[in-house]
């Protein structure tokens, strides 16, 4: 697990020191240091802010799930925890949207998936900087092959989507491979705050001059989330 994740420390900052390389290289070759300085400039605090968003967000270790709920399967007391999901493999109940990685072989809070690109969990500390990156990538996209560009705008445009609708990845795919025949009966749990502004500032915050800064501000503890239950046929309007 360590070593990947290093090799991919080690492999994107190689990548991203030649990006850097790549464009003054290209600003040298056309002159952009003596006609076009702006230039230069505005790409230059783009790539410090997309390499510092992808760094807050490789390095966002996910912290540990609180302590009263690490207690015994049998021995807890607490109707509010004894109702949740009992995680054997880390004994230790897991909080609202807590998902166990298989990966990182521990228990996630709000884990939306596990990205091989930079081997390691997101999660509530490192989602926003996530998107962050995406969406800086986007903005430099004509800099980069057209393919590169269409993958990284077709995973932000998902990560958007559920964004809005404040879902994780899992908890979207849920929501979608439900068989209506069988299941229109059963209840969901749905976070859905009732609009979409509302969701997007669950993740990225109120402060709006923040929003495309690797700063954290998402608020809530990663165990607590404002929701309601619904029956299959009331969310599938939502899908």
């Amino acid at each position: 697990m360590y070593v990947k994740w290093w090799l991919v420390v080690a492999g994107w900052t190689t990548a991203l020191t030649s990006w850097y390389q790549i464009i003054l290289v290209l600003a040298l070759g056309r002159n952009e240091f003596e006609f076009a300085m702006h230039k230069v400039v505005i790409w230059t605090g783009l790539w410090i802010v997309i390499s510092c968003s992808f760094f807050s967000a490789t390095f966002a270790t996910p912290r540990p799930i609180p302590d009263r709920y690490r207690v015994s399967h049998r021995s807890t007391k607490d109707s509010d925890i004894k109702n949740l999901v009992y995680c054997t493999k880390c004994s230790a109940y897991k909080p609202h949207r807590t998902r166990h990685c298989k990966v990182c072989q521990r228990c996630i809070m709000r884990m939306d998936h596990h990205c091989p690109l930079i081997q390691i969990a997101m999660q509530i500390w490192n989602g926003k900087t996530s998107l962050t990156t995406e969406q800086h990538f986007i903005n430099s996209a004509y800099m980069n092959a057209v393919v590169i560009a269409g993958s990284v705008g077709k995973l932000l445009w998902y990560q958007l989507k559920i964004c809005v609708h404040n879902r994780t990845t899992i908890e979207d795919y849920k929501i979608d491979s439900i068989e209506w025949n069988h299941q229109l009966n059963e209840k969901y749990t749905v976070y859905d705050l009732g609009s979409r502004m509302a969701n997007f500032k669950a993740i990225f915050g109120e402060n709006s001059l923040l929003w495309l800064l690797p700063i954290l501000n998402t608020p809530g503890d990663g165990v607590n989330y404002p929701k309601i239950r619904k029956l299959g046929r009331e969310i599938e309007q939502f899908i």
